[in-house]
């Protein structure tokens, strides 16, 4: 299918994942900025059906995202939400071009006081609306493999969540990555010390033994070579984790959402996750995780307006359109077809938040 505009919709039609005015209002409540959802809800309708899709899904922010707590189904944000849910419906039931809104939310996943994983948003609203992502946004030692997968199996694994919403955004590990490695240790630990030494030194040639990219050999420093051994083994467990939570995803039936607002098509890291995950039976999205239309600019090289879409070819591939196109080159790569996309048609995305299984 070489037109990009065909490619495209047999992928993408419908946005799962935007904010609308109610995820600013927990930071108002606080009397603070945010910048979540700056477009009202009917502005945000409009735009999308301009680019040609046919549906949406306002996903809102409950509290805060980098401070999460569990919020009473009483709080004034959730009523703003089921008001929201109330304008929506009258919006579908006018809509004369068939273009449909869902009612969601964004509930946050955390560690609560008890160090046990937690979703910010009661069951009984999850279960009140149309679509429900869980996601992780501030985690204290968020980078240890273990908290990863028991925040995100746990997530999965509750009867009112359909997606997992950017599973891997700020916990990526590189195949060489020192940065990952080194704030693994904790700060005090002896091996964080050595690490920090060889950065002042400047020991680069050490450095690139303890990460993989040269070859450590048995004149090497003892801790060292502990040092090489524990960051092959930081990535096996890192790895691993990663194979349950695609696995709870598989047996869930819960979806993998590939947010283009943070994954890189033809980033190193990227690449592997999305293989990996190719090797289970799941489900995905294609989000661009809207918060402002202006992520919407540069559709092309001549900046393409939203009634463009579909009408010229763009001269090459720009942010965000060039994410999107080479995010579908990786897909069909990986033999991800669209019938595993739920956002792929109205009527495939309707039939997922309808046959979600407990």
């Amino acid at each position: 299918m070489d037109d990009w505009r065909e490619r495209i919709r047999s992928y993408y039609r419908g946005e799962t994942h935007c904010h609308a005015g109610a995820s600013r209002l927990y930071s108002s409540m606080l009397g603070k900025t945010s910048p979540e959802g700056t477009h009202p809800l009917q502005v945000l309708a409009k735009y999308f059906q301009l680019l040609g899709m046919e549906f949406m899904a306002v996903t809102e922010h409950a509290s805060d995202p980098g401070n999460p707590e569990v919020l009473h189904e009483n709080s004034p944000i959730f009523k703003a939400i089921f008001r929201q849910k109330e304008v929506i419906e009258k919006m579908n039931s006018r809509s004369a071009s068939g273009f449909r809104i869902f009612a969601g939310i964004e509930t946050s996943i955390f560690f609560n006081t008890d160090d046990k994983p937690a979703l910010d948003v009661p069951d009984r609203v999850l279960a009140s609306l149309d679509y429900v992502i869980a996601s992780r946004h501030k985690i204290k030692d968020k980078g240890r493999p273990s908290r990863i997968g028991k925040s995100l199996c746990y997530a999965a694994s509750n009867p009112y969540v359909h997606a997992l919403g950017h599973p891997s955004r700020h916990i990526e590990f590189y195949r060489h990555d020192w940065r990952f490695f080194k704030k693994f240790w904790p700060s005090g630990d002896r091996r964080a010390q050595y690490l920090e030494r060889l950065e002042a030194a400047g020991d680069e040639e050490s450095m690139r033994k303890i990460i993989g990219k040269t070859e450590a050999s048995s004149d090497d420093l003892l801790i060292l070579l502990d040092m090489r051994y524990e960051f092959d083994r930081l990535r096996e467990r890192y790895w691993e984790e990663w194979e349950k939570i695609f696995r709870r995803l598989e047996e869930t039936g819960r979806v993998f959402e590939v947010n283009l607002n943070s994954f890189e098509p033809k980033g190193e890291f990227h690449l592997d996750l999305l293989t990996l995950a190719s090797r289970f039976d799941l489900k995905y999205s294609i989000s661009f995780d809207f918060h402002t239309l202006g992520q919407m600019s540069g559709w092309s090289a001549k900046r393409l307006t939203a009634r463009d879409f579909g009408v010229r070819l763009p001269s090459h591939r720009e942010l965000p359109l060039r994410k999107l196109l080479d995010l579908i080159d990786l897909f069909e790569k990986l033999e991800i077809s669209p019938d595993r996309v739920i956002n792929s048609s109205l009527e495939r995305f309707r039939y997922h938040i309808k046959n979600l299984r407990p």
